[in-house]
């Protein structure tokens, strides 16, 4: 394989696979994207799908929202359904920061309780919490209701407070 033309065969794209995840996790943020960005689609789909996973998430960590979107949108679902789940996540949250609710809401309807718990309830508290800036607020208690303790803890505490305070003033109206 010659430097940064990328593989064409499946040990050079799995080689190059490890030495991307490797180079993330040592804190070689850019090295690593430009590693994993050589993996071709045709070679392997699933080193291709997890390549540009991670792709996207380090560069929604980076707040590079459009990249994040552009490589995100490239996980799919009948590959890896929990990297799918999670790459939804990534572009919502992504699409909101850059002021696009209404396509943020679209990603986030497209993670299934069954793909990955966790991400499901993060899709449901956004959700919640666009439902609940638009003033719709029975959406936004359907949502935040969704989130399950068993699914992800760190979100059910969060958004059982916000459906008892929404659920309470509906009420009160």
């Amino acid at each position: 394989m010659n430097d940064l033309t990328g593989p064409n065969d499946w040990d050079s794209a799995a080689k190059l696979l490890v030495q991307g995840l490797d180079a993330l996790d040592s804190g070689q943020i850019y090295y690593g994207i430009d590693l994993l960005k050589l993996i071709p689609e045709n070679i392997d789909i699933e080193f291709f799908t997890q390549a540009q996973h991670m792709i996207g998430m380090y560069y929604y960590l980076l707040k590079i929202y459009p990249e994040a979107i552009e490589h995100s949108l490239n996980v799919r679902h009948d590959v890896i359904p929990w990297a799918y789940a999670e790459a939804q996540n990534i572009i919502g949250i992504s699409y909101r920061e850059l002021g696009y609710s209404h396509l943020a809401i679209q990603h986030w309807e497209n993670v299934s309780h069954d793909d990955d718990p966790s991400s499901y309830a993060k899709a449901q508290f956004n959700l919640g919490i666009e439902f609940q800036k638009v003033g719709d607020l029975e959406s936004a208690a359907k949502h935040f209701g969704n989130v399950r303790e068993e699914d992800d803890l760190e979100v059910y505490g969060p958004a059982k407070t916000l459906y008892t305070a929404v659920n309470t003033f509906l009420k009160g109206r």
